[in-house]
């Protein structure tokens, strides 16, 4: 589990026919009558009809698309919460890869981009998880949560684009790092198989994400991985990857969402890798790890030089200590999120019925 888990605020979404129906033009808003219609659009049109939906990507709102809580039928997939799934002790008891990237919440300024948020939100309203139970109408409510987590993460600053790395820590601990630590810790706690945390801070050749998030040009890098998808040609290609390199960008320490795919998959991104090459050995302590894990169930069955002869130990306390640190010299660590987390757990015990 890479980057993510059911307790995440982004991945619960909530019934919306209507909402669906309205933008697809139906006058339907019967569940089943609305599925047969979209069973006979095409993909373009469904597609197309998606960016109607507003999605701010705040964790103040649930999500207009994402699973949901279905009721109980003999075809339904997900009847009850996951929190109370994974504590009834009901969840697969496998062994589980679970962690998340250094920096998630660079994943931010894409989403800035992409839904014209062009000036920097200067509250943290948006930021107070929708799950808190603070109920729509309680303003001030709201208001003093995020009063609260603006004298944590900014010491009362103002919130500017002078301090834009802490908006990024900020958006990466709620809508990943919380969400990702606390399944580790019940899953680990109700069930009875090892869960291995990681914590991936490798800043390396191939992030290309953190790249895209951060470009100046951002159209013109959009244009050019147009034209690099398009080329056909591996020379043409490369063409396009060295123009897209050159392009000024921000630099902000950290790995950004998504940066670990690139390690463990070719991409249109992907320049031809050398052997013996720096990201050619980056990519083998990803991949060796990874395969490890599927084959034996333990993603280090013995000390290995690629991974600096590091063991990975599965977690054993509450407080998540021993995380596996991904970088270019493995190591295990206690966790560096800990008293972040501990704000959190306080706001959601505190707020939440």
């Amino acid at each position: 589990m890479q980057s993510g888990s059911c307790l995440n605020v982004w991945a619960r979404g909530k019934p919306n026919v209507a909402e669906v129906a309205k933008c697809l033009g139906y006058k339907e808003t019967d569940e089943k009558t609305v599925l047969q219609k979209l069973m006979k659009e095409s993909a373009r049109t469904i597609v197309n009809s998606q960016f109607k939906i507003k999605d701010g990507f705040f964790a103040s709102q649930i999500r207009p698309l994402g699973p949901v809580i279905e009721r109980p039928s003999p075809d339904a997939f997900l009847c009850e919460d996951p929190i109370d799934i994974i504590k009834s002790g009901r969840h697969h008891q496998i062994p589980v890869i679970m962690g998340y990237n250094s920096r998630e919440g660079i994943f931010y300024e894409l989403i800035r981009r992409t839904r014209n948020y062009a000036n920097l939100q200067k509250t943290l309203e948006q930021d107070v998880p929708y799950d808190c139970d603070i109920p729509e109408n309680d303003a001030e409510g709201r208001k003093r949560v995020a009063e609260q987590l603006k004298k944590y993460y900014y010491d009362d600053d103002d919130i500017s684009e002078d301090n834009i790395k802490i908006r990024y820590l900020l958006t990466g601990d709620i809508q990943f790092v919380y969400g990702i630590q606390k399944a580790a810790q019940l899953q680990a706690k109700y069930g009875n198989q090892p869960i291995y945390v990681y914590r991936n801070s490798l800043d390396g050749p191939l992030n290309f994400f953190k790249k895209f998030c951060q470009v100046k040009y951002f159209k013109t890098a959009i244009m050019i991985n147009f034209f690099a998808k398009m080329s056909g040609s591996n020379a043409v290609k490369s063409i396009f990857q060295n123009l897209r390199n050159k392009l000024p960008s921000n630099t902000i320490e950290g790995v950004a969402h998504a940066d670990d795919i690139f390690y463990l998959f070719t991409t249109f991104f992907t320049p031809k890798i050398a052997l013996g090459s720096e990201e050619d050995l980056l990519i083998q302590k990803f991949v060796k790890t990874w395969t490890n894990f599927a084959k034996y169930g333990n993603p280090t069955p013995e000390a290995d030089e690629i991974q600096n002869k590091v063991i990975w130990k599965p977690i054993e306390s509450p407080e998540i200590d021993t995380i596996f640190d991904i970088d270019r010299h493995a190591r295990l660590t206690d966790n560096m999120e800990l008293d972040r987390m501990k704000l959190w757990d306080s706001m959601y015990s505190k707020y939440t019925v």
